[in-house]
């Protein structure tokens, strides 16, 4: 059976730590963070990628989904593209994560069925949440757990059956956060000291 693949790219942080919009900067495989993030989702196979962008984005385009509250995190984003959505799977990734590619999300297809809600990657210790695919069928828990007024995605994965999948490759799900990260990736081959586990 096909399964049916949309895409999120998680672009709606402050990037304040980065001092400039992290999607806008230039990555090494051409186009900007954000482009990178959508031509990975479009390659593994989903018919629709939207960006999820900040509260207050100016001229969105229309694949863009701008957060309706400021500071929500990429719960926000997340709960927009699952409404937004009619496929099987939502594949989410953060503009962030500078080394995922195809091979991430071909590494986790094969874990997909029809009992999996989450299916997300980790390295050794450090899981990363806002890389891999998620159900339409946690939206109803995700808008109620959000009405609840807390904002942690690692919260709210902790009440469901997530398929946490051993990667091969950090460079996979390391985020850059900072212009020192940002220059260590460039110089050095790809690994970045920030772990995704805590968002």
């Amino acid at each position: 059976m096909t399964i049916r693949l949309d895409g999120l790219v998680l672009a709606g942080g402050a990037s304040r730590r980065m001092g400039q919009d992290k999607g806008l900067l230039p990555h090494p495989a051409g186009g900007t963070w954000v482009e990178h993030a959508r031509r990975t989702l479009l390659a593994a196979g989903c018919a629709t990628v939207w960006i999820s962008r900040p509260c207050g984005y100016g001229n969105p385009a229309p694949d863009d989904l701008v957060d309706l509250r400021p500071q929500e995190g990429p719960l926000e984003g997340i709960e927009r593209g699952l409404k937004a959505s009619s496929a099987d799977y939502l594949a989410v990734l953060a503009s962030d994560l500078v080394g995922a590619g195809p091979a991430l999300f071909s590494y986790l297809a094969p874990h997909l069925s029809a009992g999996a809600l989450c299916v997300l990657p980790v390295w050794h210790e450090d899981a990363q949440p806002l890389a891999g695919y998620w159900s339409p069928r946690l939206l109803s828990d995700l808008e109620r757990f959000r009405r609840g007024g807390d904002r942690r995605v690692r919260s709210f994965l902790a009440g469901h059956p997530v398929r946490w999948i051993p990667v091969p490759q950090q460079k996979w799900i390391a985020n850059i956060n900072t212009q020192e990260e940002w220059s260590l990736w460039r110089s050095g081959g790809g690994d970045s000291p920030s772990q995704g586990g805590g968002r």
